[in-house]
Order: C-alpha cells, then structure tokens, then sequence
C-alpha cells in the first residue's frame, strides 16, 4: 500500500498531479520515483520544532521553570551567536555545529522566539477560559494519526485512515505536533515557520482541518478543536474555525 501525508493534501489546491507526485510507498520513494531532499529552510524548521517541542513536553512545573531557562538562552543566542548545550541537545544532529552557522543561529533565532510566544500565548487563553486548568495542561508532541503509540502517548490509532485516490487504497499519514490535554479537552496543534502568504494560510487550516476531522472519528469522547501556530498570525496562533 502507498501512503500520503497531510500537509501534501492540504497543499494540493485540489491539483491532481500534485497529489500523485506526493504518493509514496514504503520505502520513502514517491510514485514518479524521486525521494524527498531537505533543504536550509527544512532544517531550520525542524530544529525549531525540536526545541519548542522539547521544552512544551515537560510536566507543566518543570515546564515553566524550563521555559525560562530557554528564553535565556534564545536571548545569548542572538546575541553572542552561540548555541547553549541545551539548544544543542535539543536538535537532533549537528544543526548548530555545521554550515553557515552564523546565518543559522540568526535565522533559528528569529523562529524559535516568537513561536514560543505564540504556544504560551495560546496557552495562557486556554487557562484563562478555563480558569481550572491553570498549571495543568499536559501537552504531547509528534502525536502520530496512523499509528499505535499507546506505549508512548495512549493514543492508538491503528489502522489509521485510507482513501481512494486514483483507483488506489492509499494511507492517510500524519503527526500533529502538538496535542494540549486537559480533562476530555484536545487542542490539536500546528507549528508552522517560514514567512506568511494567503495561499500558506489556507494550506495550513486545511491541515488542521484534516486532524480535526481524524480526531474527531476516532475520539468522539473528546471535546476537540485545532489551531494554527505561526508568527505572522495575530497573538501568535489563529483556530480553525469551519
């Protein structure tokens, strides 16, 4: 069986050669028969995935403590343009020790801050609407759609969800990255670096549009919404609404 991920549905704009150039089998390649590169502004994203996911993962006391432990060192980031151990240890590889390092931190920098603020700024909406769940809201990361990761985060959710896509049954593959628990509460979260267009913007809601409407099949017991985290949004974050 071939698999498609999320976000080359929700970026398709309904094209179909971009749907099938984006199908993939097992083994990585795509149906055309190309694998997926990696550039800079993929690195970049990842890494700064990596060290807001690090940091949100915590039990919520270790978590503000260990917040500003971060903000301290994105602020020597910039300004002595060295990575801390903690930022390192963070980001998997060699991210802050290969390349043009200079322009790296710089560009991480400038990611990493305000969508950190962004996270704590939805946070602080969710524990002012409901005023119980201060200090209490756990938060998993990397939440897969197709997979059984009860072990690691008691979610299973196996077999995950198929489509008929040019007379083929093709796997929906997905992981949301970040998920805020509280009581029967899910907020499905979306971190999104790189600069901001309407066209993104549309992309990206259709995204979490997507994990909504999994979620929703497979946790009718949930009281579940999604959103969008990214700097060019208002506060940080915008919800998907429709």
């Amino acid at each position: 069986m071939h698999y498609i991920g999320v976000s080359n549905i929700s970026g398709s704009s309904g094209c179909n050669q971009y749907v099938f150039d984006n199908i993939k089998n097992y083994r990585g390649s795509t149906k055309n028969g190309k694998n997926n590169t990696s550039g800079e502004a993929a690195k970049r994203g990842t890494a700064v995935h990596e060290i807001i996911q690090q940091v949100l993962s915590l039990p919520p006391k270790s978590r503000n403590i260990k917040l500003k432990d971060y903000s301290r060192d994105l602020e020597l980031l910039r300004k002595d343009l060295e990575a801390s151990k903690e930022l390192k240890n963070a980001v998997s590889g060699n991210y802050f020790g290969e390349g043009l390092i200079q322009k790296r931190i710089v560009e991480s920098w400038c990611e990493a801050v305000p969508l950190l603020e962004g996270c704590l700024n939805l946070l602080h909406y969710l524990e002012k609407r409901i005023p119980r769940s201060a200090g209490k809201w756990t938060i998993k990361v990397e939440v897969s759609i197709h997979k059984d990761e009860s072990a690691k985060n008691d979610y299973n959710h196996k077999p995950g969800l198929t489509k008929d896509i040019f007379d083929s049954i093709v796997a929906i593959h997905g992981f949301i990255d970040l998920v805020f628990e509280f009581e029967d509460y899910r907020i499905l979260g979306e971190l999104k670096t790189g600069y901001y267009s309407e066209e993104k913007h549309r992309n990206w809601m259709n995204q979490v549009g997507i994990y909504l409407d999994v979620w929703v099949e497979k946790h009718p017991e949930h009281n579940v919404f999604s959103v969008v985290i990214h700097k060019g949004l208002e506060n940080g974050y915008e919800w998907r609404t429709d």
